[in-house]
């Protein structure tokens, strides 16, 4: 394990630190707004009419468009409208969203994964998972997962990024201390889709019981955990990249076009949940922390 760095990069004080890094459930909403053009692509096409029971993880949007991916429920309820309403963006302006009205009880829609063996699937197979299941990037882009990885050819390194460098964010040392394990196999998973011979999970140095943690859960010679001083921007792909491989990323260029894909920790996570239990993302973990925070926590 090697301490890697790169040059340059600020030192950030977290002005409101989370006391614990724990993970709080959040209570259900009474209802929930969900945009259909919330992520790259065109705008998805409500599945459901107004008056329709929905279940949690059920599709009610979807486009036919092969780079998308679907939208799901976050809670089970009812549909009570679909039309358009302001959405949290910078434009003010309004977009077509679907109001689901919760019921309370959070009732799951049925799914099926390739379990825990999931060696035998093939790589399509888990790659139409993991866009059945509405994966994105989690690391800010929200780059539909599966269009990273499909026709991928001469991948050397998958690096696993878990840095989280802005300062009074956690989520991603909670996830990595609570969920290790599921993050170590979703490495694996991503190593077999990908081919690539080695991965690398950059962690800051300044998260070691989330190190711990990963090392406790990490039995393949195949991975490897590194750390990097925590400094911002040590987040950045490109910048990870040079400080693990020394390998510069020409301007304009992509990661892939010297032989390496980056994933998000949680988007790892997030992979394991799809190709395991064809599980959809409609949740994930945050930090809410600020001056107007009583109780900062994840």
């Amino acid at each position: 394990m090697l301490n890697q760095s790169f040059n340059g990069g600020v030192v950030i004080d977290n002005p409101h630190p989370v006391d614990t890094v724990g993970i709080v459930s959040a209570p259900l909403p009474d209802k929930v707004v969900l945009p259909l053009q919330q992520r790259i692509g065109d705008e998805a096409i409500p599945c459901v009419k107004v008056g329709d029971k929905v279940l949690t993880g059920q599709v009610i949007a979807k486009t036919e468009d092969h780079f998308c991916v679907p939208i799901h429920a976050s809670i089970s309820g009812k549909v009570v409208s679909i039309d358009k309403q302001i959405i949290p963006h910078k434009s003010g302006l309004k977009s077509k969203c679907i109001t689901i009205e919760s019921d309370g009880k959070d009732q799951w829609a049925e799914y099926k994964g390739c379990g825990t063996d999931f060696l035998h699937c093939d790589q399509a197979t888990m790659i139409e998972y993991i866009q059945s299941s509405g994966i994105v990037g989690l690391g800010g882009a929200g780059f539909p997962a599966h269009a990273k990885l499909e026709g991928i050819q001469d991948c050397h390194t998958l690096i696993i990024n878990g840095t989280e460098c802005e300062p009074g964010i956690m989520c991603d040392d909670a996830l990595m201390q609570h969920h290790p394990r599921e993050v170590i196999r979703g490495v694996e998973i991503l190593l077999h889709i990908c081919g690539a011979q080695r991965a690398i999970i950059a962690v800051e140095d300044d998260k070691q019981e989330a190190l711990n943690s990963l090392l406790m859960y990490c039995h393949n010679e195949r991975i490897s955990i590194e750390q990097i001083p925590t400094k911002y921007t040590s987040g950045a792909e490109k910048l990870l990249i040079k400080a693990l491989l020394d390998i510069e990323i020409p301007s304009g260029g992509f990661a892939i076009d010297t032989g390496v894909i980056c994933q998000n920790v949680a988007t790892t996570k997030a992979i394991f949940d799809a190709v395991v239990d064809n599980k959809p993302l409609v949740s994930r973990i945050v930090t809410v922390t600020g001056s107007g925070v009583e109780s900062p926590n994840n």
